[in-house]
């Protein structure tokens, strides 16, 4: 690996000598920012240009967070092997550095999005919205070899890189085009190995998924002909909106409702503005079908109150409840003056809190839910 010969010239007098080390640390915090946005672009550029146009509920205070994280992270590294200027411990530092940013990573879509929702609603505090899926630390920094293999090149190139950028600057030490260009040569690799690595490690969030529901509504809500024949010819499952046809008006709000990888299945979550609420069943990227989100959570839990039985024909409207709250709630059904009058709160991934309320308005009650493939009331309150 280079020596640092740059701060041991014996030509240059004593400032000149110091204003060297100055200017070099100064490149290799140039330089780790440079490989910091990199990473960050790498990973969630094509996510965050793909969700543009797409009604998506925002992910952005995570990703903001993770990306603050990275970009800082790897200019102080760049500045502190610059500074040390020893081989070893540079190359030693940005591999420590490589596998926790490919941690930071993983983390985003479930973890710090999670943590994001606690510290904006904290009735929210507590609950593990977005479970980790991705398995231990270990199998996620092995996930991103490809970032660690880069990350360690470029170490030790970095004395190589750093002091032919800084030989490439004129007399005045101002960057010229070719000070730029080495600086930034290595970037469109890097940028391809965090690609790489994001959908290797943070595949949960897929803006694929949510693009998909969302041609499918846009599209198949307008479409005057036959959805079936559509489908076959444009290779996209528009018939899957066909029970919930008559639901799709107005604006609305796309969410990644749950995420099971054994059978690598999403479900997205569709808040209508008008009321109306459906998921939609992708598998491996290709859409199944959509249906009435509600029915559980609103005729269901109104049912549990009231004591009236749901309707024949109303399939998987009671949601699984322990005998102990359906007691509560039966308990509370008098205090109603008629039907109760029940409204979704809010939602984060599969956690719902409904409320439920009498015609006078004088008492209320709500209900945590969680679950989508198999909807349940977790807890109740007053």
């Amino acid at each position: 690996m280079a020596s640092s010969s740059h701060v041991t010239s014996p030509w240059l007098d004593q400032s000149e000598e110091q204003r060297q080390r100055v200017f070099y640390r100064r490149l290799g915090l140039l330089n780790g920012l440079a490989l910091g946005l990199a990473i960050v672009l790498g990973v969630w550029g094509p996510q965050l240009a793909a969700l543009s146009g797409i009604p998506a509920a925002s992910a952005y205070a995570s990703v903001i967070v993770a990306a603050t994280l990275i970009f800082l992270l790897a200019g102080l590294i760049g500045w502190l092997t610059a500074r040390i200027a020893r081989g070893w411990i540079t190359f030693l530092l940005w591999l420590a550095t490589a596998a926790v940013i490919v941690v930071i990573i993983g983390y985003q879509p479930n973890q710090l999005r999670t943590l994001a929702i606690w510290l904006s609603d904290r009735r929210f505090w507590g609950l593990p919205i977005y479970p980790f899926l991705g398995g231990s630390v270990v199998a996620l920094i092995l996930a991103g070899f490809l970032m660690l293999l880069t990350l360690a090149t470029l170490a030790i190139l970095q004395d190589y890189r750093l002091e032919g950028i800084y030989s490439s600057l004129k007399s005045q030490k101002r960057p010229g085009c070719v000070t730029w260009f080495l600086l930034l040569l290595p970037l469109p690799l890097v940028v391809l190995a965090a690609y790489v690595t994001g959908n290797i490690v943070s595949g949960s969030y897929s803006s694929r998924t949510l693009w998909l529901v969302n041609e499918v509504i846009q599209t198949g809500r307008t479409y005057e002909g036959d959805l079936f024949a559509l489908s076959r010819a444009e290779g996209i499952n528009y018939d899957a909106i066909h029970g919930v046809r008559d639901q799709l008006e107005g604006n609305y709000t796309l969410f990644i409702g749950s995420v099971e990888l054994e059978t690598a299945t999403t479900f997205v979550v569709v808040h209508f503005d008008s009321g109306s609420w459906i998921n939609c069943r992708v598998v491996n990227e290709q859409l199944s079908f959509c249906y009435d989100a509600s029915l559980p959570y609103t005729i269901g839990l109104a049912s549990l109150i009231s004591g009236e039985p749901v309707p024949e024909d109303c399939r998987g409207c009671v949601p699984r409840v322990s005998d102990e709250w359906r007691a509560w709630l039966q308990e509370r059904g008098g205090r109603f003056a008629g039907p109760p009058q029940v409204r979704r709160v809010t939602q984060q991934d599969s956690y719902v809190l409904m409320e439920a309320a009498s015609t006078t308005g004088d008492y209320k009650l709500f209900c945590w839910f969680n679950g989508l493939t198999v909807v349940r009331i977790e807890s109740c309150g007053e």
